[in-house]
């Protein structure tokens, strides 16, 4: 039939052929190379269908991800205490290799108020003022920790916060928030009484003296603290009447 076309057919077929190579988009191979096929669903789904696999050799999943999903679910619908058992294991060497790095990286400094150094249990990632937090309210870096975040997570978080003991933090966080701001100076006055007296006193030789001290000045200075706290909800009350 080819051997029998006229000199106008050729003309024809050869500019069709033409035309239709150039209707194929000159990257068309750099398109193709962007998809791969579904060993599942025989698909031909572009590469960002696809979950990371290091181990082959496009380091890509042989299935695509909504394939991948339902053999997942299938999966833990089958085996779920295995499942979320292992789950917890993996949360738990999260938490701990990421403890053990803080400990030997962050928390083995000098509190940054009484300079002194304590048990890793005792010191704590304390919050800059201005600082914005990335977790909840109540929840501190040792929250990220427990809860087997990333490493790279708990360290920006570290670099918002100082290091502080807790007696410290806890000393600080009364100042900040103002708790017992109706009583605080005396509470102050009471502890500073308090902490030279047992100085003095420091090897109790004459206990009963120190003892009989103790009491008065508490009762003193409690006295002194149930008078101003009734004072100062008086003045609330008035406020609201």
């Amino acid at each position: 039939m080819i051997n029998s076309m006229q000199g106008g057919e050729w003309t024809f077929l050869i500019s069709f052929l033409g035309s239709a190579q150039q209707i194929r988009p000159a990257n068309h191979r750099a398109i193709m190379q962007k998809i791969k096929k579904c060993y599942k669903c025989k698909k031909n789904i572009p590469l960002t269908g696809f979950n990371k696999n290091k181990a082959r050799k496009d380091s890509l999943q042989s299935s695509c991800k909504p394939c991948q999903r339902q053999t997942s679910k299938k999966y833990y619908n089958s085996n779920r205490k295995r499942c979320i058992d292992i789950i917890g294991i993996n949360r738990r060497r999260r938490a701990l290799e990421n403890y053990i790095e803080i400990i030997t990286k962050y928390l083995n400094v000098p509190c940054v108020d009484c300079k002194k150094i304590y048990h890793p249990a005792s010191m704590v990632f304390d919050h800059k003022v201005g600082s914005v937090k990335n977790i909840y309210r109540n929840e501190g870096v040792n929250y990220l920790i427990r809860a087997g975040y990333s490493k790279e997570v708990i360290k920006e978080e570290i670099e918002k916060c100082d290091v502080r003991c807790q007696n410290c933090h806890y000393l600080k966080t009364s100042k900040d928030f103002k708790h017992w701001s109706e009583i605080s100076f005396l509470i102050n006055d009471y502890s500073s009484i308090i902490k030279k007296l047992y100085k003095k006193h420091w090897n109790f030789f004459d206990f009963d003296t120190f003892k009989i001290q103790k009491g008065e000045i508490s009762e003193k200075f409690s006295s002194a603290m149930l008078e101003r706290a009734h004072v100062e909800i008086e003045k609330k009350k008035e406020k609201i009447a």
